[in-house]
């Protein structure tokens, strides 16, 4: 039988169309069905800790978007609605305080009990009451030193350093995870604290003296002494101290100053809280505070406390008004650096922060981060890895470079790195994920750093960022003024 040609026509563009339904309306309707379900599934599930109070549509589109870029065609107004009900009905307990505030001793208790935490703790309503209504949260209060801070927006510091890591350190910020859902984190941020606070004073950012009671009594319940615990009525939202927490720099006569690095993550407001704790912070300590002429975070700074300070490039990529030299001249400003080691961002690192990648042993070691050879950020890894073995440390010999392994994870998001630990006098803080690659880790710091007791503190909570993001070292020199 033979076939026309008007035929031949005829079931070519049927094909098309069938093709085109499929390809721009099947594909496309099915890929923002599976997206939506597989948010809503993180949401539920609590796989996704964020300060969710501070979420509208907007930022959560563009947060998901930030976490998975290949998501944003399916991200139509109906998925984010539907994903942003679901945060609202979740993490409605959270919000709630957030929006409504915690303002009395009874809200408190409430809040300890709608949140499963009072049953956590094997506490009763009354009992728990009593116990906040008589508690003196002045004892372990900072009261402010002043009434205003000194500001200075314009002017870099004179004659300054930045303390390396590993000197001695008198006291350590974090910020407790109030508006996040209790349970897992609450329990990273105790063991957090209590390990801190038998080598150094931990000062805690809490909303109000009725959210200081609370977690006073949590931390007591699991066992922390409170001796060395400091709490600062500032207002936060997320925890990473670390990158919004004002950078102390060193003076002459050991005078101290505070750098603060303006914190802006893609314009998300959950960050409007967080960008005033280092100007609040400088009210309290009454330390002048000089705001960084460049947007940086925290996490991608750090310093063997001799002049060499590193830097990932993502610096350049976020402050596209200046260029190497700029920069150079504004960290030698701001920080003493007297010399400028920029690396380059590995490639789908989501915050660009040199913490997860190299960390200062002391001042001609190194930690540098290690990939599978399948992973993503390997070449870029081993192209670190390799400049910094031929650059010539501080003291004249050349860095010496000990390679860490990367935790191995199921979840594509995750960026769970052992580099990002504290070490905190004595001791170093290392994240631990429950994988197998832990032990292997821990062994490494072991072995690079044999002077200190190493404590693993799993962090696999959090898919991106850990101990180091979740802390901010005042030096000793610093906190001897107190």
């Amino acid at each position: 039988m033979e076939v026309s040609n008007r035929d031949l026509a005829f079931e070519f563009f049927a094909g098309v169309i069938v093709a085109l339904v499929f390809t721009q309306l099947i594909i496309p309707a099915f890929m923002q069905f599976m997206i939506q379900r597989e948010l809503v599934t993180q949401i539920e599930e609590g796989k996704l800790p964020f300060p969710f109070h501070m979420f509208g549509p907007h930022s959560l589109k563009t947060t998901i978007a930030r976490l998975a870029p290949d998501a944003v065609p399916y991200l139509t107004d109906e998925v984010i609605s539907t994903v942003h009900t679901t945060v609202q009905t979740k993490y409605n307990l959270q919000i709630k305080a957030a929006v409504e505030g915690i303002s009395s001793d009874e809200e408190m208790v409430a809040y300890l009990k709608d949140s499963g935490l009072l049953e956590e703790l094997g506490l009763d309503e009354t009992p728990t009451l009593q116990r906040l209504r008589s508690m003196n949260y002045s004892k372990y209060y900072f009261e402010p030193l002043a009434n205003s801070t000194q500001y200075y927006p314009n002017t870099p510091p004179v004659g300054v350093r930045l303390p390396a890591e590993y000197e001695p350190i008198g006291a350590v910020l974090v910020s407790w995870p109030v508006y996040y859902e209790p349970g897992a984190i609450w329990d990273v941020h105790t063991s957090l604290v209590g390990n801190i606070t038998s080598d150094a004073e931990a000062w805690i950012l809490v909303p109000n003296k009725y959210w200081q009671k609370g977690i006073h009594l949590y931390l007591s319940e699991k066992g922390v002494d409170l001796s060395n615990v400091t709490f600062f009525h500032i207002p936060s939202n997320g925890v990473w101290t670390r990158d919004y927490g004002p950078t102390t720099v060193i003076g002459a006569n050991n005078s101290s100053a505070f750098i603060w690095n303006p914190y802006i993550i893609d314009g998300v407001p959950y960050s409007k809280s967080d960008v005033e704790v280092g100007t609040t912070l400088g009210l309290y300590l009454d330390v002048p505070v000089y705001r960084l002429p460049i947007v940086i975070e925290g996490g991608n700074i750090i310093s063997d406390g001799k002049g060499t300070i590193m830097v990932m490039d993502s610096v350049l990529t976020n402050n596209a008004d200046i260029d190497q030299s700029h920069l150079e001249s504004i960290m030698e400003d701001y920080y003493g650096a007297k010399r400028l080691i920029i690396l380059p961002e590995a490639p789908g690192e989501l915050c660009g922060h040199i913490d997860l990648i190299v960390k200062f042993v002391d001042e001609d070691t190194l930690l540098v981060a290690q990939a599978p050879v399948d992973h993503k950020w390997h070449d870029s890894l081993e192209s670190i890895a390799d400049q910094l073995e031929n650059i010539t440390a501080a003291n004249g010999k050349n860095y010496e470079v000990i390679r860490v392994l990367i935790s191995s994870t199921t979840d594509e998001t995750a960026e769970w790195s052992y580099i990002n630990s504290l070490t905190l006098n004595s001791k170093v803080l290392v994240p631990i994920y429950g994988t197998p690659e832990d032990e292997q880790a821990l062994e490494l710091y072991r072995q690079a750093m044999p002077e200190y007791e190493i404590i693993g503190i799993n962090d696999s909570i959090y898919p991106i960022g850990a101990i180091h993001c979740q802390t901010k070292e005042i030096p000793l020199a610093a906190t001897n003024n107190y």
